[in-house]
């Protein structure tokens, strides 16, 4: 990565993360559900279940969460299938070319000119 995009993104992580601590933001206190319970090694997990974080004392709930972000998850896996099936397809015809440039003892690049 770049040296100045780098820095750019740590600004721009650290007054995110400032931004949670101001008073009437997002709470980020220990009795906030979005921080994991104490001897908890991680978060825990959004299932529609629970309040997933708190602003100005009233919860969020997952499955509000889960509500809004339907939609673009949706949008995700579908890039994502697309993005999986373009990259076999190339993967396919690398391959299948370099058979046949080894049948013909040619190398790939001569093959397709």
């Amino acid at each position: 990565m770049h040296r100045p995009r780098a820095l750019a993104l740590l600004l721009a992580a650290s007054l995110a993360l400032a931004g949670c601590s101001r008073p009437g933001g997002v709470s980020s206190s220990p009795g906030s559900s979005a921080v994991p319970p104490q001897g908890s090694a991680a978060a825990p997990p959004v299932s529609g279940v629970g309040v997933v974080a708190e602003v100005n004392g009233a919860p969020i709930l997952a499955s509000e969460l889960e509500q809004k972000v339907a939609g673009r998850l949706a949008r995700l896996r579908q890039e994502e299938y697309e993005i999986r099936r373009q990259t076999l397809e190339e993967l396919i015809a690398q391959r299948l070319v370099a058979a046949e440039a080894g049948k013909r003892n040619l190398a790939p690049e001569e093959l397709l000119r």
